[in-house]
């Protein structure tokens, strides 16, 4: 969708806004380290069928390797 175009429908009526875990309740998903490291949302949504994707803005990329090492995160396909 970063490209303007809706995987789902392929429309090109894409919008993309940023959600920001430090405005208290307006956010919808919360990347939250205890350490500081919270990371912005950018958010796209397509106003053709509704699709809807999120993701990291790529200036905040590098950041999510710190994010990850908390022990809120769990490695999907390992067990423990």
């Amino acid at each position: 969708m970063r490209n303007g175009s809706c995987p789902n429908c392929n429309s090109t009526e894409v919008y993309m806004t940023y959600f920001s875990p430090l405005w208290a309740g307006e956010s919808l998903v919360r990347l939250y380290n205890p350490k500081g490291n919270n990371l912005p949302i950018q958010v796209y949504l397509c106003a053709g069928c509704g699709h809807l994707e999120m993701g990291i803005p790529e200036s905040q990329k590098a950041r999510i390797t710190d994010l990850v090492k908390t022990d809120k995160w769990k490695k999907v396909g390992q067990d423990g």
